[in-house]
């Protein structure tokens, strides 16, 4: 996994860096990839056109099926934007935009993958001196690769 995390607070380009490895690892489990997340009335977690998930049995339902069809999973962090490019993070402005790539192998051997931007917001608690980030919200838009590769 690549990921370009410069200019992004130490604790938020860790939380990144451990995100995306672990979405990666086929042997995570659902309960490791959704303490991730805080869950509360503001929860949102959506990637692509799946229908939103607003808790934690939700997203470890999706997490369930997320190597279903895939045999192997590779996300590139091309950019972190923090608040405006301003590369602060706070309680004021708990968000970070991303921007990257994701190349699957599937099972069946062909392989495909997907430009994407995603949208972070964190839990503003959790970024206090010695806490572990943790998000809110989190959604991904994508645009897959027209055709899959043999």
């Amino acid at each position: 996994m690549a990921v370009n995390v410069e200019g992004v607070p130490s604790n938020i380009a860790e939380f990144i860096k451990n995100f995306y490895a672990i979405s990666d690892k086929s042997e995570t489990t659902p309960e490791e990839y959704a303490d991730s997340l805080v869950y509360d009335q503001n929860t949102i977690f959506q990637i692509g056109p799946m229908q939103v998930a607003k808790d934690r049995e939700s997203v470890q339902q999706w997490r369930s099926k997320a190597f279903d069809v895939v045999q192997s999973r590779k996300h590139t962090i091309y950019a972190v934007y923090c608040n405006a490019g301003k590369h602060a993070i706070d309680a004021s402005s708990p968000e970070c935009m991303l921007r990257g790539r994701v190349d699957y192998t599937l099972k069946d051997g062909k392989k495909s993958g997907a430009d994407w931007g995603g949208h972070m917001v964190f839990e503003p608690s959790t970024l206090k001196e010695g806490a572990k980030p943790k998000m809110h919200q989190y959604s991904v838009w994508i645009t897959p690769d027209q055709t899959p590769k043999a």
